[in-house]
């Protein structure tokens, strides 16, 4: 473990060729010292909190799932509503348009002659 303390003691720009050489070797040592460099640990510790925002915010939409189908369904309600709505409205459009079209000058003249 003499490389891993040298490697804890000097960054690796300041090794030379045969120690870096030695540590390839070496891949116990190389591997701790990937692992004890701040670098990675600030990823991991990113990664995380990262996966924990995520399961916060999927359980959150979770629990609003039942009031987002209630408002769905409240809107095909509505819809649905307005669908009949327009039908019945068309309807008595039309049925104005022929008493209209039956109380016309021309028709009541013709209906008096």
């Amino acid at each position: 473990m003499v490389i891993g303390n040298f490697i804890s003691a000097l960054s690796l720009f300041e090794c030379s060729v045969s120690q870096l050489t030695d540590m390839n070797e070496q891949e116990e040592v190389l591997l701790e010292q990937f692992v004890t460099l701040p670098q990675l640990k600030q990823v991991i510790t990113d990664r995380d909190e990262l996966v924990k925002s995520i399961e916060e915010l999927a359980k959150k939409n979770l629990l609003l799932e039942p009031s987002l189908e209630a408002k769905r369904q409240t809107v095909l309600d509505k819809y649905e509503q307005l669908t009949q709505m327009k039908a019945a409205f068309e309807k008595k459009m039309q049925r104005q348009h022929e008493l209209s079209e039956s109380c016309s000058p021309s028709a009541l003249q013709a209906r008096l002659k």
